[in-house]
C-alpha cells in the first residue's frame, strides 16, 4: 500500500508556492495534506458507483476508528 501526496492545502494562505512569511524565524498557518491510498482505491470496484462508495468508504471508518471525543 502506498500513499501519494495529491495537493497541498491552507485556507490562511491564498498560493502557497509564493509565500514568504514577514519573519521567517516565527510565523504559523494551517497547512492540509491531501492523500490518497492509491492500492486500496485501485482496488475498488464494484456493479455501480453506490457499492464502490460503500467500498471507499471503509477507509474512512478504519481511519477514525477508536476515535473519541
Amino acid at each position: 500500500m502506498n500513499a501519494e501526496l495529491k495537493r497541498l492545502h491552507s485556507p490562511d494562505i491564498f498560493n502557497l508556492e509564493s509565500y514568504h512569511p514577514e519573519d521567517p524565524r516565527k510565523f504559523v498557518f494551517l497547512l492540509q495534506l491531501l492523500a490518497a491510498i492509491r492500492d486500496f482505491l485501485s482496488e475498488c470496484s464494484g456493479e455501480n458507483w453506490s457499492e464502490i462508495a460503500q467500498k471507499v468508504s471503509r477507509l474512512g471508518n478504519w481511519e477514525f476508528d477508536g476515535y473519541r471525543m
